[in-house]
């Protein structure tokens, strides 16, 4: 598993700051019941990664699976261990954070498949792209990819000896101790042994 906290953290944030239903706080708006905790597994992104691995990747349906899985569980312990050292992010480094992936979605440097997972996210949520914009990116994967930033400086002050992949490997262990439970039930939610 420890070749996909590095895959996660190059490549898969991208895609989660796009394509996750999740927030730190409560939305005020009027997408407030269609967004998942940032800091709880989500089945729809859960999906949505298993079906690019497979599509895109030419991963089998059970790797996929198993991989989407490592993904969801490793964004889940991450976000849940940068909240209970205390980091937050604001609505306003959201937002710019999210300006920026506009910036990409509106300038063309996103490929087709980011491009048509927006599209569908901003069908499936049934809200204008300001919506998508300006309230579901910023309190989905603009904050949890700030979170995770974040955490990783405070890795590095904190545990500079420590390589980034073996502090995310003993958090998600730690997690995994913490939350059987709750990893169990998602477990058995998305059919996987």
């Amino acid at each position: 598993m420890k070749y996909f906290y590095k895959f996660f953290i190059s490549s898969i944030i991208m895609f989660l700051l796009f394509l996750t239903a999740c927030s730190t706080s409560p939305v005020e708006s009027s997408l407030a019941g269609k967004i998942n905790p940032i800091n709880d597994f989500d089945i729809k992104n859960y999906e949505q990664y298993a079906a690019t691995l497979q599509n895109e990747n030419g991963y089998s349906e059970k790797e996929a699976s198993k991989y989407a899985f490592e993904v969801e569980l490793l964004k889940v312990a991450l976000i849940n261990h940068a909240m209970e050292l205390g980091i937050a992010i604001t609505d306003e480094d959201a937002k710019k954070q999210a300006n920026e992936g506009r910036e990409m979605f509106e300038t063309g440097k996103l490929s087709n498949e980011e491009k048509k997972g927006i599209e569908e996210t901003i069908v499936d949520l049934g809200i204008t792209e300001e919506q998508f914009w300006n309230e579901y990116v910023v309190q989905t994967g603009a904050k949890m990819q700030l979170m995770i930033e974040r955490l990783q400086d405070y890795q590095k002050k904190h545990y500079p000896e420590m390589k980034w992949d073996d502090f995310a490997n003993e958090i998600v262990e730690n997690f995994i101790i913490k939350e059987t439970e709750k990893i169990n039930k998602f477990k058995e939610l998305i059919s996987l042994d």
